[in-house]
């Protein structure tokens, strides 16, 4: 999860799309977030690193993408997962309770509701 910055809500959506969830790259001075493909970073010792140590885990890429989202939806946090596995897993997590067989969860609900019977 990472936090929205509050200078991108300020701006009209079309400056927000472009801008929202930059923050400047301060290695190489890229204009545009670069796109990080490494797995793992350099890390002093064992749980000891530099902000990231495995990209699944957080990743300078997604937190930009999370920032971006976040501010074009006006909200206040925004989530990336690092695959579609992660996505299901956190959608699962998030049920109050278990699913039963051909139950369609629905967003904002607190139950999973069954479809109509024929």
């Amino acid at each position: 999860m990472t936090r929205v910055a509050e200078h991108d809500l300020a701006h009209r959506f079309a400056t927000r799309s472009v801008h929202a969830g930059y923050v400047g790259d301060p290695l190489s001075g890229a204009v545009m977030t670069p796109i990080y493909q490494t797995s793992t970073y350099i890390q002093e010792g064992l749980g000891r690193h530099k902000g990231y140590e495995y990209a699944r885990t957080r990743n300078p890429t997604r937190e930009a993408l999370e920032r971006n989202v976040a501010a074009l939806e006006g909200g206040r946090h925004g989530f990336a997962f690092g695959s579609g596995l992660a996505a299901l897993d956190a959608g699962t997590a998030a049920t109050p309770q278990p699913l039963r067989p051909r139950s369609h969860p629905t967003p904002g609900s607190s139950t999973p509701r069954r479809p109509p019977t024929r």
